[in-house]
């Protein structure tokens, strides 16, 4: 058998590498091939050895690399890698081709894999055998190569020793000052402020405008010091814990490491906006988030004259990050089209632990950044004793991301010296590892003793940038009673003019109408294709259907008037960004946004034409909740003047979202002074499919309302649904808005809106009383909300009694005085709420409760409400729809059947 010549000559380098130690160890045919092939050193067998050593070192010399700062790691070299340096063992004085010094065209096999051994496995290292481009490939290869082996000049070094300098003082500072205080302090990862520092410099450089960051507790006060620039009495000032300003009556803040902050640097001449997201305990949560924002700026600075970039970066920790299920789905949101946002550094700082528990016990990967893997992102590894290196991966990070416009990880191995925080204990559980950092001397020492031989007054500038930190730390102290502790920065540039809300002003009538004649304009256009495009047959008669209901004013339903209402916004100069899994067409085949020609394959979307400026972007969402609904609320952070929808597939949806709408969607604004008018539409109700299918669960919505915080609606009209969605714009204020909306009323003849009740001075009705003619006469008030108003209505005439059905269309904040005012006018009737859901969901907990303390007083003989609805249940539905049917009747029969 002969060797492959111009092939792969990997799967016998194990052969070839017995051969070397010991030719008579290898089958007789075998011996003869290797003396062949290697009766000339510098021939084709050796370059064949050699070119298979140089792909072994590209793809696996970071399991050898230098990457463990205390010392604890052994290094696995990989099978492939070992074959392959085996197989040279008998060639290292041997000349070959240097492909990396074109000056110097023959290099010794030995100096050669000396150069790899420095490019692939010292202390920044870089996986991307996985990345399946081979122009990026070769981009890597390159730039590792010449990043690696050029050396760090004196410049960048001084930098190096300043960030270091200030974050060590900065944190012995706040250690002999506050030591009982928490403050996740960087110490064991300060070269994670090294990174920080250098992104923002070489962002500067290639005329990024705007970094947009977002984290985790470990080093934020820190960055916000030496990086962000944040005035140093205030961050001071909050960790004594200085009382935070009342900006608004409802602003509770938050703790200092939990902070953003956003300022301008000039660097160079050059100005660079720099701004962090705050974020919760809950870390990874934030970045979907920051996405968002980097997408809304991207769609924002896309209709500039001038041409502006923003660059998002996010920082997470191991645990969190190879952890947490969001990080894989925001990993596939990267190059989405609706999602993309031209590429992103993910900075993870691996401190070999999360909390108390190992690497073994938090991942399966060999490292924390595997996942990455799945989309082909480059990885780079970096030990954290070695600052240089790190300050090469953040310019190798950010040429990366300005080059091919894509995602790149980066991961700091590093260690925490305090623990978790500066009040745990570690030894408790990691005394071993504890035992080495204890042995391990702090970043500035090693660093400045690394500098003697290359800063020739490394040590005097160490000491004089300490004396400037301390003194600057002094000042900052002395004058904390002068601060302004958390700092609001909302309400500025393009948030001018919004104001803070509370429930009161989230009540108040608001004109929405719209001009008749431009609304009929603008209903012709959503209505028609053009001529070219050939619409699918059933596709068509929606359209038609539409166009005749708009053309005889009366029969609008409920896709159409969202459409409507889309369309208005559009007019007036408003961008408009929906998405959601199947909202283009609709779950239930009720949208038809954009129109397909079955043909030709061309795509046709009518609000996409509409609008001045404004523009319309729907987008069919990955199977995601958490890592979407949190890029939405990110995205509607940016841009008052332009409304961002998602929608939930099905209401109940929402619950793997929950950690963006707890910690960030309802309590927002209270903690961060951060609004958002985000909508988002969450299909309800009760028809017979199932627990997973029925309930959008308002129980939880509302028992998070307070303080004017969100809006709740459950509109039964299409005019309303219209109106409700135009104030989020027209009105002053932001606030995030929650609608339940249907599912069966899509297609029900009922529920169905007049043009009359789009136009002219007409506005949301919060509560729409029944059109009774002598309400003395009425014997029972059957209050409800959303699609069991239309079941009720069926019934009414036809029952036993006298009554009349008010529905509550604004759930939160509650319209008190406005049931009330309606109830008043019924003397002699009985008042009860009627739900389809479960007693211990729905509606049902929130009415009695406000029933009694809010409404029942402002009755003059008090009387209270009763209840109507299905028993208490553990799910929202059962899947028997016959069951389903006979419940509902009894819900019917009991609304209508007598006194209660």
């Amino acid at each position: 058998m002969l060797l492959p010549v111009g092939g792969d000559f990997s799967p016998y380098l194990d052969l070839y590498g017995r051969y070397v130690r010991d030719p008579s160890s290898v089958p007789e045919d075998w011996r003869l091939n290797f003396e062949l092939f290697s009766h000339h050193p510098t021939g084709s067998s050796l370059s064949y050895l050699v070119e298979n050593a140089i792909k072994a070192y590209e793809k696996w010399g970071h399991f050898i690399a230098d990457l463990d700062p205390l010392g604890l790691m052994t290094r696995t070299e990989h099978p492939d890698l070992k074959m392959a340096l085996n197989a040279l063992s008998g060639h290292l004085d041997a000349k070959v081709r240097n492909p990396l010094q074109p000056s110097d065209p023959e290099i010794s096999v030995r100096g050669m894999l000396a150069l790899f051994e420095q490019i692939y496995a010292g202390p920044l290292a870089l996986e991307f055998d996985h990345v399946s481009d081979a122009q990026e490939r070769d981009w890597l290869r390159s730039s590792i190569s010449n990043l690696a082996l050029a050396e760090t000049g004196e410049a960048m070094r001084r930098r190096i020793l300043e960030t270091i300098v200030g974050v060590d003082e900065f944190e012995s500072f706040f250690r002999v000052r506050f030591p009982t205080k928490k403050r996740f302090g960087s110490e064991g990862c300060e070269a994670f402020l090294v990174f920080a520092e250098e992104l923002v410099q070489v962002a500067a450089s290639s005329k990024v405008d705007e970094l947009i960051m977002g984290g985790m507790h470990r080093g934020r006060l820190c960055m916000l010091a030496t990086v962000m620039g944040k005035p140093l009495r205030e961050i001071i000032a909050e960790v004594k814990g200085y009382a935070q300003p009342g900006v608004v009556p409802y602003h509770i803040g938050d703790v200092p490491y939990h902070l953003g902050f956003a300022d301008t640097r000039t660097i160079d001449g050059y100005d660079i906006r720099l701004s962090i997201s705050p974020h919760p305990s809950h870390l990874s949560v934030i970045a979907p988030i920051v996405m968002g924002r980097a997408r809304a700026k991207r769609d924002l600075f896309a209709g500039l004259e001038v041409q502006r970039e923003a660059m998002p970066v996010i920082f997470h920790t191991d645990a969190a990050f190879s952890g947490q299920g969001v990080i894989a789905e925001l990993f596939q949101l990267g190059q989405l089209e609706g999602y993309n946002v031209g590429g992103c550094v993910h900075f993870v700082i691996n401190n070999n632990i999360g909390f108390t528990t190992t690497p073994s016990e938090g991942r399966s990967g060999y490292y924390c950044t595997d996942i990455g893997k799945m989309v082909g992102v480059p990885i780079i590894h970096v030990n954290g004793n070695h600052p240089e290196a790190v300050a090469k991966a953040a310019q190798l990070a950010v040429h990366w991301r300005q080059r091919f416009g894509k995602d790149i990880l980066v991961e700091l191995v590093c260690f925490r010296r305090h623990g978790h925080n500066e009040l745990d204990e570690p030894r408790f559980t990691q005394p071993g590892m504890y035992e080495a950092v204890d042995r391990t001397p702090a970043l500035r020492k090693s660093y400045v003793e690394y500098l003697q031989d290359k800063v020739s007054d490394a040590n005097e500038l160490d000491q004089e940038l300490g004396a400037k930190y301390r003194e600057q730390y002094t000042e900052s102290y002395a004058s904390i009673a002068a601060s302004n502790t958390n700092r609001p920065a909302w309400l500025e540039g393009l948030w001018q003019g919004i104001k803070p809300a509370q429930a009161a002003e989230l009540i108040a009538p608001l004109k929405t109408g719209f001009d008749a004649a431009r609304l009929r304009e603008l209903g012709e256009k959503i209505s028609t294709t053009p001529t070219e495009i050939a619409a699918n047959a059933k596709v068509a008669k929606f359209y038609n259907s539409r166009l005749r209901t708009l053309e005889e004013g009366h029969g609008i339903n409920w896709a159409t008037a969202e459409a409507l209402a889309f369309a208005t916004l559009l007019d007036d100069g408003h961008s408009v960004r929906l998405s959601g899994q199947d909202l283009v067409r609709g779950t239930f085949t009720q949208r038809h946004w954009e129109v397909h020609d079955p043909t030709s394959g061309e795509r046709y979307l009518p609000l996409g034409h509409i609008g001045k400026s404004g523009a319309f972007v729907a987008i069919n969402s990955p199977l995601s909740e958490f890592a979407v609904l949190g890029f939405e609320y990110g995205h509607s952070l940016v841009n008052p003047n332009n409304l961002t929808v998602w929608e939930a597939q099905f209401g109940d949806f929402c619950n793997g979202a929950q950690i963006v709408i707890d910690q960030f969607i309802v309590a927002g604004e209270a903690k961060w002074l951060r609004m958002s008018g985000l909508v988002m539409l969450l299909p309800h109700g009760l028809e017979g499919q199932g627990p997973e299918h029925s309930s959008c669960r308002p129980e939880r919505w509302l028992q998070m309302c307070v303080d004017g915080n969100i809006i709740v609606v459950n509109c039964s009209t299409p005019a309303n649904f219209f109106h409700v969605l135009r104030r989020q714009l027209v009105a002053d204020y932001r606030k995030p808005m929650v609608v339940i909306t249907p599912k069966s009323l899509l297609r029900n003849q009922e529920c169905v809106s007049s043009i009359e009740e789009f136009t002219g001075d007409t506005n949301f009705r919060a509560v729409i009383d029944d059109q009774v003619l002598d309400k003395s006469k009425v014997d029972r008030v059957i209050l409800c909300s959303g699609k069991i108003y239309y079941d009720l209505h069926k019934r009414q005439k036809d029952s036993g009694i006298v009554s009349a059905l008010v529905r509550l269309e604004q759930l939160y904040p509650l319209p008190s005085d406005s049931i009330a005012e309606v109830l008043l006018g019924y003397p002699n009737a009985e008042f009860i709420w009627c739900q389809e859901e479960a007693r211990n969901q729905g509606v049902w907990a929130f009415i009695s409760e406000r029933f009694a303390t809010d409404i029942q007083p402002k009755l003059k003989d008090r009387r209270g409400l009763g209840y109507v609805g299905r028993k208490p249940c553990p799910a929202p539905a059962g899947g028997s729809f016959e069951r389903h049917g006979e419940e509902l009747a009894m819900i019917i029969d009991q609304a209508f059947g007598g006194k209660t």
